[in-house]
């Protein structure tokens, strides 16, 4: 659906009409369902590749939480020794979720220009072989 077109506009209205008729605390549920009907208007690749890195990141940050409460009431418990051992779990969770989110970025992102410039290098080696393009939609957004 081109965010330019007349349906875009429609489906906008139509999310805004409902998200205004629904209860403040179902609100959310309207947006989430939008945004997935947007992607998957675009392909099932980009709907795929969003719940996933969001359900990840969903997760580091509900694991993260879990550990910095337990960092807080060893804290408070007097045990230094715990603390900072949970600090260290944190992170690693926050260091590993940064690397996997914005690794799949990178590659999402830059994996077509590599390619071309794969394929320039091995033409000028005269090597026969050349790479496919990489043809996954990224949704839109993501930059």
């Amino acid at each position: 659906m081109n965010i330019l077109s007349f349906e875009f506009l429609a489906f906008v209205a139509g999310v805004v009409v409902v998200f205004y008729l629904l209860p403040q605390r179902f609100r959310w549920v309207v947006l989430l369902a939008a945004s997935l009907g947007f992607y998957l208007c675009g392909g099932w690749q980009g709907t795929v590749y969003l719940v996933a890195v969001a359900g990840f990141t969903w997760m580091a940050g509900k694991r993260i939480g879990r550990l910095r409460a337990r960092m807080e009431a060893a804290e408070q418990d007097g045990s230094p020794e715990l603390a900072r051992v949970l600090k260290q779990r944190v992170r690693v969770w926050l260091t590993h979720c940064l690397i996997l989110v914005l690794g799949a970025l990178v590659c999402v992102k830059y994996a077509e220009p590599g390619r071309e410039m794969l394929n320039h290098l091995l033409k000028a080696l005269r090597v026969r072989a050349q790479l496919n393009p990489f043809t996954v939609l990224v949704p839109l957004g993501l930059s």
